[in-house]
């Protein structure tokens, strides 16, 4: 009864004249929904309303508090199925949907201002290193979560990822994407560097997107300015040194010697292309 109370007086929080409020309630929401999963439905309907917030600062606190709450949420539901886990996974699934769509198509959100479409894209690369990250074990798990549904999803949101990196060289192939700002670029190519290191599946193919980026000259994006096209550049020479560290230092991967091999050629070819971009000593 207390628990419903609370979650009452956050609902109406969101309705606040106030920003602020609506700031804090996005955020005290999140920590409920944790704290209180069977009450995640109740907490998903008020996340909905504060995603069509106006305000800057609370459709990002809002977008935050749906990011923080999906790693928690899917501890929760795994491998258990009855009728209210699956409402709660529903009523997630809709604010999920909401923010997708956010990262995919900026202009949809209800504000404006700096970083919003990129705390929608550190969405993204959340679900899909999520995705990534379940074990064949929890793959063939029944539960209100469809783990399967969710490793499709994910390796479908990587591939989203490795297009929006590569758009900003001048020979990427998707020409007719959507440009991407500052905070929408630095959110995907940090997305592709948590991924990139923590899946051996994808460190080859991931770690030479990042070699193709720091290699290929800017397209010339009309979004960003030639100060902040240097900035990206030097985000995606900071990761591939992460990356780069990573693989040097990680145990050998799954699949036997043949795949360490894999693994070594990709490094030592990142390696090589970040002394050339004039990384030499960091590198040594």
């Amino acid at each position: 009864e207390d628990a419903l109370a609370a979650v009452s007086a956050l609902a109406e929080c969101r309705q606040d004249a106030v920003p602020e409020v609506r700031k804090e309630a996005a955020a005290a929401l999140e920590r409920f929904g944790v704290a209180f999963p069977e009450h995640l439905s109740q907490v998903c309907e008020s996340l909905a309303v504060l995603l069509e917030d106006d305000s800057p600062a609370v459709l990002k606190r809002a977008i935050a508090s749906v990011n923080n709450l999906y790693r928690p949420l899917i501890r929760h539901l795994r491998g258990i199925h009855d009728d209210s886990r699956g409402a709660q996974w529903r009523a997630y699934c809709a604010v999920k949907a909401t923010v997708l769509r956010f990262a995919k198509e900026p202009s949809t959100l209800p504000a404006s201002g700096e970083g919003m479409g990129g705390a929608a894209v550190r969405f993204l690369g959340t679900v899909a290193l999520t995705g990534l990250s379940l074990s064949s074990l929890e793959r063939d798990a029944t539960g209100a979560v469809d783990a399967n549904a969710l490793i499709e999803e994910a390796e479908g949101l990587v591939f989203t990822l490795v297009r929006w990196a590569l758009s900003f060289s001048e020979e990427a192939e998707e020409v007719d994407l959507e440009p991407l700002d500052l905070s929408r670029f630095t959110s995907c190519l940090a997305a592709l560097e948590a991924i990139c290191c923590a899946s051996d599946s994808h460190f080859m193919p991931l770690s030479e997107t990042f070699l193709h980026i720091i290699q290929t000259k800017p397209q010339g994006n009309r979004l960003l300015s030639s100060v902040q096209e240097q900035m990206v550049l030097n985000t995606a020479k900071s990761l591939a040194l992460l990356i780069l560290r990573h693989g040097f230092s990680a145990p050998p991967p799954p699949g036997g010697m043949a795949a360490l091999a894999e693994r070594q050629r990709a490094v030592v070819k990142l390696a090589e292309g970040l002394a050339e971009a004039g990384l030499p000593d960091l590198v040594t």
